[in-house]
Formats: C-alpha cells, structure tokens, sequence
C-alpha cells in the first residue's frame, strides 16, 4: 500500500514517439528526466519496503515457526518418523525462502545498477532487463 502511494503521488502520463507512433507510458517524470537524487531516494525505499522487509519478517517469522517445530517433542515412540516429518518441513521452509530471495532479487539489484551507475551502456541494459524481470 505505501509503494501504491508512492507511485500515484509522483507518476505522470509521459508521451514518446518510438518508431514514428505516437505513444505514452505512466512514469515518474523526476527520475526520467533527470533527477538523480529523487531516483536514488524513490528506489532506495522500493527496496527497503519492496524487499529488505518482506524477506525480513518472513525469515524471522518462519525462523519462530522452525525453532518452535524443533524444539517441541513428541511422546511415544515415533521420534523417526515425528524428525523426518520436522526435517522436510525445515527444507520446505527454507526453499520457499530461498525461492522468494532468488526471485525478487535480480529485479533489484537491476534497479540499483540502473540508479547508482549511471554509464549509457548500463542504462541501456535496464531499461531492456527490467520490465521484464517485473511481469
């Protein structure tokens, strides 16, 4: 919701001819035209609030849930199969974080070599990586 926010205070409809068509796009103008220090500022909370958190709160969150798991014993005499089942839900875990990281993570680092490198041919390959990485 702040991301949603964010965006609809600082995107404006922006007109480009590309390839003889007139066409437009939503965009955050300051950061198209130029204003470095906003982009920085835009992007750098997209990854904070985008990222960093979610991947916190998940790994602290499933962390509880794994110690919780690990720490509870069970009565009887079914301690093989009670820690193979605790073993493949501790896997499960840690794919879908691992999973989560992997795939939000190139997007990212896409963004903040696009924002912080500012050499043409790394621009370029933002600009072309980028809405892909995002659908």
């Amino acid at each position: 919701m702040t991301v949603g926010v964010a965006d609809y205070v600082t995107l404006q409809v922006l007109e480009f001819d590309e390839n003889g068509e007139q066409r437009s796009t939503c965009a955050n103008t300051r950061i198209v035209y130029g204003d470095l220090h906003h982009a920085r500022v835009f992007y750098g909370t997209f990854f904070a609030f985008g990222f960093v958190i979610p991947l916190v709160a998940v790994c602290l969150l499933y962390g509880a849930m794994v110690r919780r798991l690990l720490t509870k014993n069970v009565g009887g005499g079914k301690q093989t199969e009670s820690s193979r089942a605790k073993r493949r839900v501790t896997r499960l875990v840690i794919i879908v974080v691992v999973i989560f990281a992997a795939c939000w993570l190139p997007m990212q680092v896409l963004v903040f070599v696009g924002v912080y490198d500012t050499a043409t041919i790394k621009m370029h390959l933002f600009r072309r990586s980028y809405p892909g990485l995002t659908f």
